[in-house]
């Protein structure tokens, strides 16, 4: 099991925590949710991929619009892996993005 230290920023409170939280995608929703147990964590597809020009960042995703998203060459594998997932009966993706 790896623990991860997260930081979060409210208004001026900082606060740290250990927690082995994962961020899954919903695979029809296309939102991210933030799983911190892990008897939280749902069955979920990975998309195993290598990395080129346009692949869409965790960064973006959460910044840019889903037109703008769209718009970048690694989107449609993100899109394509949650089709899939949705295929096999799955709700929720994880991407490295």
């Amino acid at each position: 099991m790896t623990y991860l230290v997260c930081i979060t920023l409210l208004r001026t409170e900082i606060s740290v925590s250990l927690s082995t939280d994962m961020r899954l995608l919903h695979a029809s929703k296309l939102e991210l949710t933030y799983f911190i147990a892990d008897d939280e964590i749902p069955p979920y597809a990975i998309l195993s991929h290598t990395w080129g020009e346009g692949e869409v960042s965790l960064q973006e995703w959460q910044t840019l619009s889903s037109s703008n998203l769209s718009l970048k060459t690694g989107y449609s594998k993100i899109k394509l892996c949650c089709e899939q997932a949705q295929r096999d009966g799955l709700e929720w993706a994880w991407i490295d993005a």
